[in-house]
């Protein structure tokens, strides 16, 4: 090492090492991002504004970084190829490393100009970053081991290209940042893309899930929030769920509803202590239901399967009937607008005949959720292909109750936004409770119909 690279390293903060370790991981990060997740100032404050002021000089004063406008006349840092030598000797970056698939010895760091991004696109990675930041606040809280790779980082993935790859757990996650200026025919063309990487090889021989994580940006308004969310979840329903397979997974939320999902749901799934969904797998075990993980079906079913097979059995093992009707269930939840209980929803009469062909008897699915009417909503964009098809029932978690029977649990939604409860073991006869976008639900004793019909 040169004797002048000793003496900058020695010169400098541990907080300086960090934010250049951080700028090398992010490529460009706004400075008022460096400043509160790396220095942790307040730049509200007169003593804040004078610290930034100071570690922005003292940073460019050793050329370590570069300082540049973007949007609305924010400042972004990037880091040069001398704070590059610093970190590569203070985080132990190799010099040289060995590409095992082309043979060969190649260079094991990045410059200054394999980094460097365009003025148009920093706010992008500000914004793709920020979602990094504050994962990496809660994933720290939690004790999580976890690794992050930028798009230029990223070498586990050839044949596609997320802005940004999170490995955690068993899982990998996808990040894609929209920024809400992707047109519709972009997002097409994105899914297709995606379709593309689903037929590969590197795909089918993976080890480990994928879930995409779509993560809405750039909009203050809730409701275009939300309209931007229901439009990209269209155009995946149009142009792309049917290609969506059981270790593929993809979720559209604003960037702090994705950071609650991560870290309340999936990762308490895949660790087994999802509590919503352990509560009412409980519930049916109570009742005297017999749980399995669906996945041992998949190969009746094309490789699909739904995360739970349930069933009540007799004591000789075998599947309690009541009124001709088989007591058993495939299970999904509908937790988070996951769009591969869309895919297995649209499927579920393909999956009942191929069930049926194998074993001689039909079977129904539940879905289970906490919104019924983001469920109706998000139906309602297969069309006939969900609503009002026979067979599938709904659980609403905010309204069932444990003392009840399963089937007295179960709700069917009409193509309308009629909502009917099952008041029969056999499932053929159902009441009708209320029609969505009603505030009061129309309850009334004794309104019992045959299914498919409303008085």
């Amino acid at each position: 090492m040169k004797k002048a690279l000793i003496e900058l390293i020695d010169r400098l903060k541990e907080d300086d090492l960090k934010a250049l370790s951080y700028l090398y991981l992010y490529r460009a990060m706004d400075v008022e991002q460096v400043m509160k997740y790396v220095y942790l100032l307040d730049t509200e404050t007169p003593a804040g504004k004078r610290k930034r002021t100071v570690i922005r000089n003292r940073l460019m004063a050793e050329s370590l970084v570069t300082v540049s406008v973007y949007h609305n006349g924010r400042e972004a840092m990037q880091i040069t190829n001398k704070g590059i030598e610093v970190v590569r000797h203070t985080r132990d970056i190799p010099n040289e490393v060995f590409d095992q698939d082309k043979k060969v010895v190649k260079r094991g760091y990045y410059t200054q100009a394999d980094l460097a991004l365009n003025t148009h696109l920093v706010n992008h990675q500000v914004h793709l970053n920020q979602f990094m930041l504050d994962f990496e606040t809660r994933a720290r809280a939690m004790g999580l081991p976890w690794n992050y790779r930028d798009e230029k980082f990223l070498s586990s993935y050839v044949n596609i290209r997320p802005d940004g790859m999170v490995t955690l757990l068993d899982h990998d996650l996808f990040i894609e940042t929209d920024m809400a200026t992707e047109s519709k025919a972009q997002l097409i063309e994105k899914w297709a893309h995606y379709r593309a990487f689903l037929n590969t090889d590197e795909f089918r021989l993976k080890s480990r899930k994928i879930v995409v994580l779509f993560v809405t940006d750039n909009i203050i308004s809730k409701a275009k929030i939300r309209n931007r969310v229901e439009l990209v979840k269209q155009t995946i329903v149009d142009t792309f769920l049917d290609e969506i397979k059981p270790d593929f997974e993809i979720v559209v939320k604003p960037r702090d509803a994705m950071l609650d999902y991560v870290f309340a749901s999936l990762i308490p799934s895949i660790l087994n202590q999802n509590r919503r969904e352990n509560q009412f797998l409980q519930y049916l075990q109570k009742r005297g239901f017999t749980l399995s993980y669906g996945y041992h079906l998949n190969q009746h079913l094309l490789g699909d399967f739904y995360q739970y097979y349930v069933r009540k059995l007799d004591e000789d093992g075998k599947i309690v009937s009541r009124q001709g009707t088989p007591q058993e269930y495939f299970v999904d939840f509908y937790l988070n607008e996951e769009l591969s209980v869309l895919h297995r929803i649209e499927y579920f009469k393909r999956n009942d005949r191929l069930y049926r062909d194998k074993f001689g008897r039909g079977i129904n699915l539940i879905i289970v959720t906490d919104d019924v009417e983001q469920l109706y909503k998000d139906l309602d964009k297969l069309g006939p292909r969900a609503l009002g098809q026979q067979g599938i029932f709904v659980v609403d978690l905010n309204t069932m109750s444990s003392r009840n029977e399963v089937y007295q649990n179960l709700l069917q939604l009409s193509q309308q936004g009629e909502v009917f409860r099952t008041v029969s073991s056999d499932h053929s006869r159902r009441e009708y409770l209320y029609t969505m976008g009603q505030k009061e639900m129309r309850e009334k004793a004794g309104r019992v119909t045959r299914l498919g019909k409303k008085k």
